[in-house]
């Protein structure tokens, strides 16, 4: 086991990826095997196209590695990528601009040099989706999510295509001749974290409530996720979660 900053921050990366894979998956119920198929495929990814990731998002890759999975899967599995988008915003750290504005091309500078946003800055989100895009003064090309599946995750330079085409069934000819399947990470409670997974089959987790939070509730125009506080929210709140439990 490696030890040291880098090793601690790729394995933080390893899990966060797993864990929002997961909860986009379990969002969208797709069987067990897809999962581990899709998670197979961005593993590969993540460890051999690792430029990928540069001046991008992680979430950009996940979605992007559920929806070609999902294609080569057969009808029963297909999804789009509204779905997917859709689901997505569910998920607590979803932005608009990680969608609508996804890096397609980096820019240069003299010399041919690549040059990146300040830090700290929100990348541009284009005024139009799907098909779209914008070039900055740089060269810097961005576009909607479908953009860069279209040209960078398709390109025969990454070879993502190729790779996740092992997993359809017309290609393999049979359902014995697939790849072999990464095992998934083993989630392990964060003893700092005040949550506590309370099911192995929903992401449904307990905390306390902390003393910022004891000011009345009031209605948020974003609703992530489904959430209820003892003494302090309707009980129509915990029916819908119990309803999901079901």
């Amino acid at each position: 086991r490696r030890t040291g900053s880098l090793a601690l921050f790729l394995r933080k990366v390893y899990h966060l990826a797993h864990l929002r894979l997961e909860n986009l998956c379990q969002s969208l119920q797709l069987p067990e095997e897809i999962v581990r198929r899709i998670w197979t495929t961005l593993e590969w990814t993540l460890r051999t196209h690792h430029t990928i990731m540069k001046d991008r998002h992680l979430d950009q890759v996940i979605m992007c590695a559920l929806y070609i999975v999902c294609k080569v899967s057969g009808k029963e599995c297909e999804t789009n990528f509204t779905d997917i988008m859709k689901h997505y915003r569910n998920q607590p750290q979803a932005a608009s601009h990680v969608y609508r504005s996804v890096l397609i091309k980096p820019g240069a500078g003299a010399g041919g040099r690549e040059v990146t946003a300040p830090p700290n800055t929100c990348p541009p989100t284009p005024g139009r989706m799907a098909a779209s895009s914008t070039v900055g003064h740089d060269g810097e090309e961005r576009g909607d999510l479908i953009n860069f599946y279209n040209t960078v995750i398709l390109s025969d330079e990454a070879r993502i295509k190729e790779f996740a085409l092992r997993f359809s069934v017309k290609k393999s000819g049979v359902e014995s001749n697939l790849p072999p399947l990464s095992p998934l990470p083993q989630l392990r409670a964060n003893p700092s974290s005040p949550c506590r997974k309370v099911s192995d089959s929903h992401s449904v987790f307990i905390r306390p409530l902390k003393p910022s939070n004891m000011a009345p509730i009031t209605q948020s125009p974003i609703k992530p996720s489904l959430s209820y506080s003892f003494s302090r929210s309707p009980a129509k709140d915990l029916q819908a979660i119990n309803e999901m439990m079901r």
